[in-house]
């Protein structure tokens, strides 16, 4: 089976058209365009050497403050999205509202700098939405 990481190698930069055909999900064209009217931010390519999600993958920022990295996967992607201890007690409240799958990722996550590095694997439009809210707690004004 070939891998991201083996389409496209550190020398090899994959442009959009690319990633959203190894992703063929309309989901993430959803969510890209989401994040990008929301945060007027722009997609940043980033080659990763990590052994869990080694390859190219997608950054947004918003000036620079991450808001989310993108790891594209065939038929979906998995968005990061970093909980921090000053967002946790917000998130909690939240999970409580989300799916059962969401629920078990939140309370199977071990804390890490105090907070909490969520992989959301995004398959359906459920998830997506989850994922949106977690990065709208996440970006919400301190």
């Amino acid at each position: 089976m070939t891998t991201w990481d083996m389409l496209y190698t550190a020398e090899q930069m994959p442009d959009q058209v690319q990633i959203a055909a190894y992703m063929d999900n309309p989901l993430w064209e959803q969510f890209s365009r989401w994040i990008e009217t929301t945060y007027q931010c722009q997609p940043v390519m980033q080659y990763s050497k990590c052994s869990l999600k080694r390859g190219w993958n997608i950054k947004y920022r918003k000036g620079s403050r991450a808001i989310c990295t993108v790891y594209p996967e065939s038929g979906s992607f998995t968005c990061l999205v970093i909980i921090g201890s000053k967002q946790l007690q917000a998130a909690e409240a939240y999970i409580e509202t989300c799916s059962a799958a969401l629920q078990q990722l939140y309370r199977e996550t071990a804390l890490f700098n105090g907070g909490k590095w969520l992989m959301i694997v995004v398959t359906d439009a459920v998830m997506l939405e989850q994922a949106k809210g977690l990065l709208q707690i996440r970006m919400a004004k301190k």
